[in-house]
C-alpha cells in the first residue's frame, strides 16, 4: 500500500510511523522547574545522534490542549535534563512516570525509583537505571506542536556490573535495555546476535568464508527463556565460495539447500534460525547483509 502523507491524518501518520520505526530505545528523561520539583517522563521519540560532539534528540509534543509539557517546558528554562536507559527492573516504575500527574508532583518519588544528585547538571539522577546521560541544551527545533530537543551529553553514568573488568564493552547479558514497538507492546534486548562484516568487497572472485558467519552471542544460562532462539550456523563450510555460486541457482545446489530456502534470483545466501513455533530465516546479501525474518513454508 501507498499512503500520501499530504493527505494523512495526523493520527494515521503517527500510527504507520510507530508502528513502523521500531523498536526505539526509551528515554527516561528527568527535569526540574524554578520551584525545584522533580519530574520524570518517558519518550520513544530518541536516540544518539553523534559522538563528536556527543548529542542526544528528544522529540516532545504539547499537550492536546497546546500547552507545553512539564520536561519540555523544564528543559526550555533550565537548558539541562538527564536521560537514563531502561531495563526490565524499572519497566513498570518508567510507565508509572509517564502518568499525567499534576506540576508538582515529583514522579520519580511517586513511582517509587529513588533519584540522587547529578554531577553536572541540577536535574537529578534516577539511582535504579543502569546507565544515565547529563545533557544541556545544544538548539531546540519548533516544528508547530513539536519541539526537537537537541542535547549534548556532559557525563555519563554506567552502571559498574554492566561493563566488562576494562570498563569499555557493554556486557549484553546484564545490559538489556527495554524499547517500545507500537501502542503498548516493547521489547527487550535480550536476544542478540552478531553479523560479522567481510574483511573484503564480495565482488571479487571469491567470497570469504567468514562472510556472513552467523554468530549467536552466548547468555546466561538461568536468564534464557525456552522461546529463545537456538542460533545453527548453516555455513559450515571451507576456504571460499565461487562467484559463479552467486546466481541463487548454483548458490542453491552449492549449500545443498531446499528449492524453498531461496525465495528469488538475486544472489544471497540463507541461514536457518530454528524456533519451536516456526523457523526463520537471515539474507545475506553480497555488498553488505539485509537481515530479515519470514515464516516457515
Amino acid at each position: 500500500m501507498e499512503f500520501d502523507f499530504a493527505e494523512l491524518p495526523e493520527k494515521d501518520r503517527y500510527r504507520l510511523l510507530c508502528a513502523f520505526v521500531g523498536p526505539r530505545p526509551i528515554a527516561l528523561v528527568t527535569t526540574i522547574d524554578e520551584q525545584g520539583c522533580k519530574n520524570a517522563a518517558p519518550m520513544s521519540f530518541f536516540n544518539v545522534f553523534s559522538h563528536d560532539p556527543p548529542l542526544l534528540i528528544l522529540g516532545m509534543q504539547t499537550r492536546p490542549d497546546g500547552n507545553s509539557k512539564d520536561t519540555v517546558a523544564n528543559i526550555r528554562r533550565s537548558g539541562e535534563f538527564v536521560v537514563h536507559m531502561v531495563d526490565m527492573a524499572i519497566a513498570k516504575e518508567m510507565i508509572i512516570t509517564g502518568i499525567n500527574f499534576p506540576s508538582d508532583v515529583d514522579e520519580i518519588q511517586v513511582s517509587g525509583l529513588t533519584s540522587v544528585s547529578s554531577v553536572k547538571v541540577a536535574p537529578p539522577r534516577i539511582q535504579e537505571s543502569p546507565c544515565a546521560m547529563e545533557c544541556r541544551v545544544s538548539q531546540i527545533l519548533n516544528y508547530g506542536r513539536r519541539s526537537i530537543v537537541i542535547g549534548e551529553v556532559l557525563q555519563m553514568y554506567v552502571r559498574d556490573e554492566c561493563l566488562d573488568a576494562s570498563g569499555r564493552y557493554v556486557l549484553p547479558d546484564v545490559y538489556q535495555p527495554i524499547a517500545r514497538l507500537h501502542a503498548n507492546n516493547y521489547i527487550v534486548a535480550d536476544n542478540q546476535f552478531v553479523l560479522t562484516k567481510p574483511t573484503s568487497s564480495l565482488t571479487t572472485t571469491t567470497l570469504p568464508a567468514t562472510a556472513g558467519r552467523y554468530t549467536r552471542r552466548r547468555v546466561d544460562q538461568q536468564s534464557v527463556s525456552p522461546r529463545r532462539l537456538m542460533a545453527r550456523n548453516l555455513m559450515k563450510r571451507s576456504n571460499s565460495l565461487d562467484a559463479t555460486a552467486y546466481r541463487s541457482a548454483h548458490l542453491k545446489a552449492a549449500l545443498r539447500l531446499p528449492d524453498r530456502a531461496l525465495a528469488t534470483n538475486v544472489g544471497c545466501l540463507f541461514l536457518e534460525l530454528p524456533t519451536p513455533a516456526r523457523q526463520k530465516r537471515t539474507r545475506v546479501i553480497n555488498r553488505g547483509f539485509s537481515v530479515f525474518e519470514t515464516p516457515h513454508v
